[in-house]
């Protein structure tokens, strides 16, 4: 297995941001400019959160964080804005020399059951990637924390023990998939007020639980404090 080096750790999802940022002309974000620098308990700057506006898109970050020596957490999302009918596109993991574990989905703030036949009709495109994707030597497998499963949409690709040769090629999904991404907000209709409140309160809903629920949160406590992960939370998770 081929390990993933020091640089691919530091630099991963770079790309994709940039692209991001070209594609929907987003601009920063002034309310969260004191996490372009994010300082460890120990008070080394050891990670940043960049955010984003940009039209019919409620926030644009990138969060990228060390846990440790050789071990970064990154979060990238597109929030489409809660009177849009467009989901939520999400690409992050845990990067590591020693194997990564990344996902990407798109989140729908509705009720899936009764969407499920209207998402998966709108989204042919992403269906393919999934099926390619799923088809290669990479480990994708369902999320293994039920939260998460709970929130996956039918496309939902978690790779685990990911080495330094594959994720170039997991990158490459995750780009393939925010194109997908980028087509339906661009074609999305505007909702009514009613609608946007819906999907603002389902919106609130996922990200309070997911915080909750995370296993690993007490571990990045541990590294940056309460204060500076709720200040975390607040610019990338909602």
């Amino acid at each position: 297995m081929t390990q993933a080096t020091a640089e691919q750790v530091a630099a991963y999802a770079q790309p994709l941001v940039e692209r991001m940022i070209a594609e929907l002309h987003a601009t920063p974000d002034e309310t969260f400019a004191h996490l372009g620098e994010i300082k460890n308990l120990a008070g080394d700057v050891t990670g940043f959160a960049h955010v984003y506006t940009a039209d019919r898109v409620r926030r644009l970050s990138h969060l990228s964080i060390d846990i440790m020596p050789g071990m970064r957490y990154f979060n990238v999302m597109a929030c489409t804005a809660d009177d849009i009918d467009a989901p939520r596109f999400m690409h992050e993991g845990m990067i590591s020399v020693h194997g990564s574990q990344v996902s990407t989905d798109l989140f729908y703030n509705v009720d899936m059951e009764t969407h499920v036949k209207d998402i998966l009709a709108r989204t042919q495109g992403l269906t393919e990637i999934f099926e390619e994707a799923k088809a290669t030597d990479i480990k994708f497998l369902p999320s293994r924390q039920v939260h998460m499963r709970i929130f996956a949409s039918p496309h939902f690709l978690c790779a685990f023990e990911v080495n330094g040769e594959q994720l170039p090629r997991v990158a490459a999904y995750a780009e393939r998939y925010f194109s997908e991404w980028l087509t339906m907000l661009r074609d999305a209709r505007q909702l009514g007020e009613p609608e946007a409140n819906d999907r603002r309160q389902r919106r609130i809903h996922m990200s309070n639980t997911m915080v909750e629920q995370d296993p690993d949160r007490h571990m990045v406590v541990q590294v940056y404090g309460e204060e500076t992960v709720q200040a975390i939370e607040e610019a990338c998770m909602y």
